[in-house]
């Protein structure tokens, strides 16, 4: 992303490479509109969403980020967004992004140190977690303080093992979207509005792995 003009000091162990090797997938790549692998991206997400809830994804942020895996096709992806963008998920929430961050963390936040995931999805379910992970280091190593994101129970679950403690800031209300109606069933999985601390994810630790991401399910 490289959107921050302020980052925090890159560490030397790359936590990101590791969760990445060890789910056998290529390093995060973010593809811009004009990416040739953004197409095949973009189908990943439109498919896994249309399979799982009946939802029809019509449009997609500015950039993207992906994993491929040794056949170069893509295996985990999501949408970035960042406050130049606008944020999709805030449309849910009483108060700016900011504003809740610093009432729940007790810290001042800036608004463009944080960003926002969308549509996260994954060939595999066991590779959900480690991707979320190499998502939230990436942006810890751009400079970003903290991620948010909509993900649905299950997704919440799953992350509450793997990097506890996850914030979970409001429920996801589908009366707060103009296209609701596009995300099929999507609101019957009990979506709500997280955020995670990026910078602890470049720590390294026993149930920060891509193994530890068993049972994982997309957002």
């Amino acid at each position: 992303m490289n959107a921050n003009p302020h980052p925090r000091p890159v560490p030397t162990e790359d936590a990101c490479r590791s969760v990445s090797a060890q789910a056998r997938l290529t390093d995060i790549v973010v593809l811009s509109a004009g990416h040739p692998s953004r197409p095949a991206v973009e189908q990943l997400v439109r498919e896994t969403y249309a399979q799982a809830y009946g939802a029809r994804i019509g449009r997609f942020p500015r950039l993207m980020m992906a994993a491929f895996d040794q056949h170069g096709n893509p295996a985990c992806a999501a949408g970035v967004r960042t406050t130049a963008d606008g944020f999709f998920s805030e449309a849910y929430l009483d108060q700016p992004i900011e504003r809740i961050l610093g009432q729940r963390s007790g810290r001042h936040v800036h608004r463009a140190r944080v960003f926002e995931i969308t549509t996260l999805v994954s060939r595999r379910a066991d590779l959900s977690a480690g991707f979320f992970h190499s998502l939230a280091c990436r942006g810890a190593l751009d400079g970003y303080d903290w991620c948010f994101f909509t993900a649905t129970a299950r997704l919440r679950q799953l992350l509450a093992r793997l990097y506890p403690p996850l914030l979970v800031l409001a429920q996801a209300d589908p009366a707060r979207q103009a296209d609701a109606a596009a995300w099929g069933r999507y609101y019957e999985s009990a979506p709500a509005v997280c955020a995670a601390d990026d910078w602890p994810f470049l720590s390294p630790g026993p149930t920060r792995t891509a193994e530890a991401a068993a049972g994982a399910a997309h957002a």
